[in-house]
């Protein structure tokens, strides 16, 4: 994980459409070797909503990160392979992001 110019945790992330669906296990493979891995994180956003539908990210083994987006992908959702981390630092990133918004947005209205 890298930063942002804004001091950020940043992750690296590849999008798959459910067009590209027939190339999904060759992009999570090599997905996965470019952050000399065998896993990735599997995250789902927008798209058709299922009841089954999880929030969040999964860090899956790469075998395992397919058969995901392979369901997410054919229930026509977008799927968004990221770099391999844990719940916990996704959580704690959005917290400082929204409190960094807050933040800013309490310096322009208040000052």
């Amino acid at each position: 994980m890298r930063t942002s110019s804004l001091g950020l945790a940043v992750l690296d992330a590849c999008l798959v459409t459910p067009e590209a669906a027939p190339h999904l296990a060759e992009a999570v493979e090599a997905f996965a070797r470019l952050h000399d891995s065998t896993a990735v994180m599997v995250r789902s956003d927008g798209g058709i909503e299922i009841t089954t539908y999880q929030r969040g990210g999964h860090t899956l083994p790469v075998e395992q990160a397919v058969e995901r987006a392979h369901e997410l992908l054919s229930h026509g959702r977008a799927v968004l392979l990221l770099e391999p981390t844990n719940r916990e630092i996704i959580q704690n990133l959005y917290i400082m992001i929204k409190n960094r918004y807050e933040t800013l947005c309490r310096h322009m209205c208040c000052d």
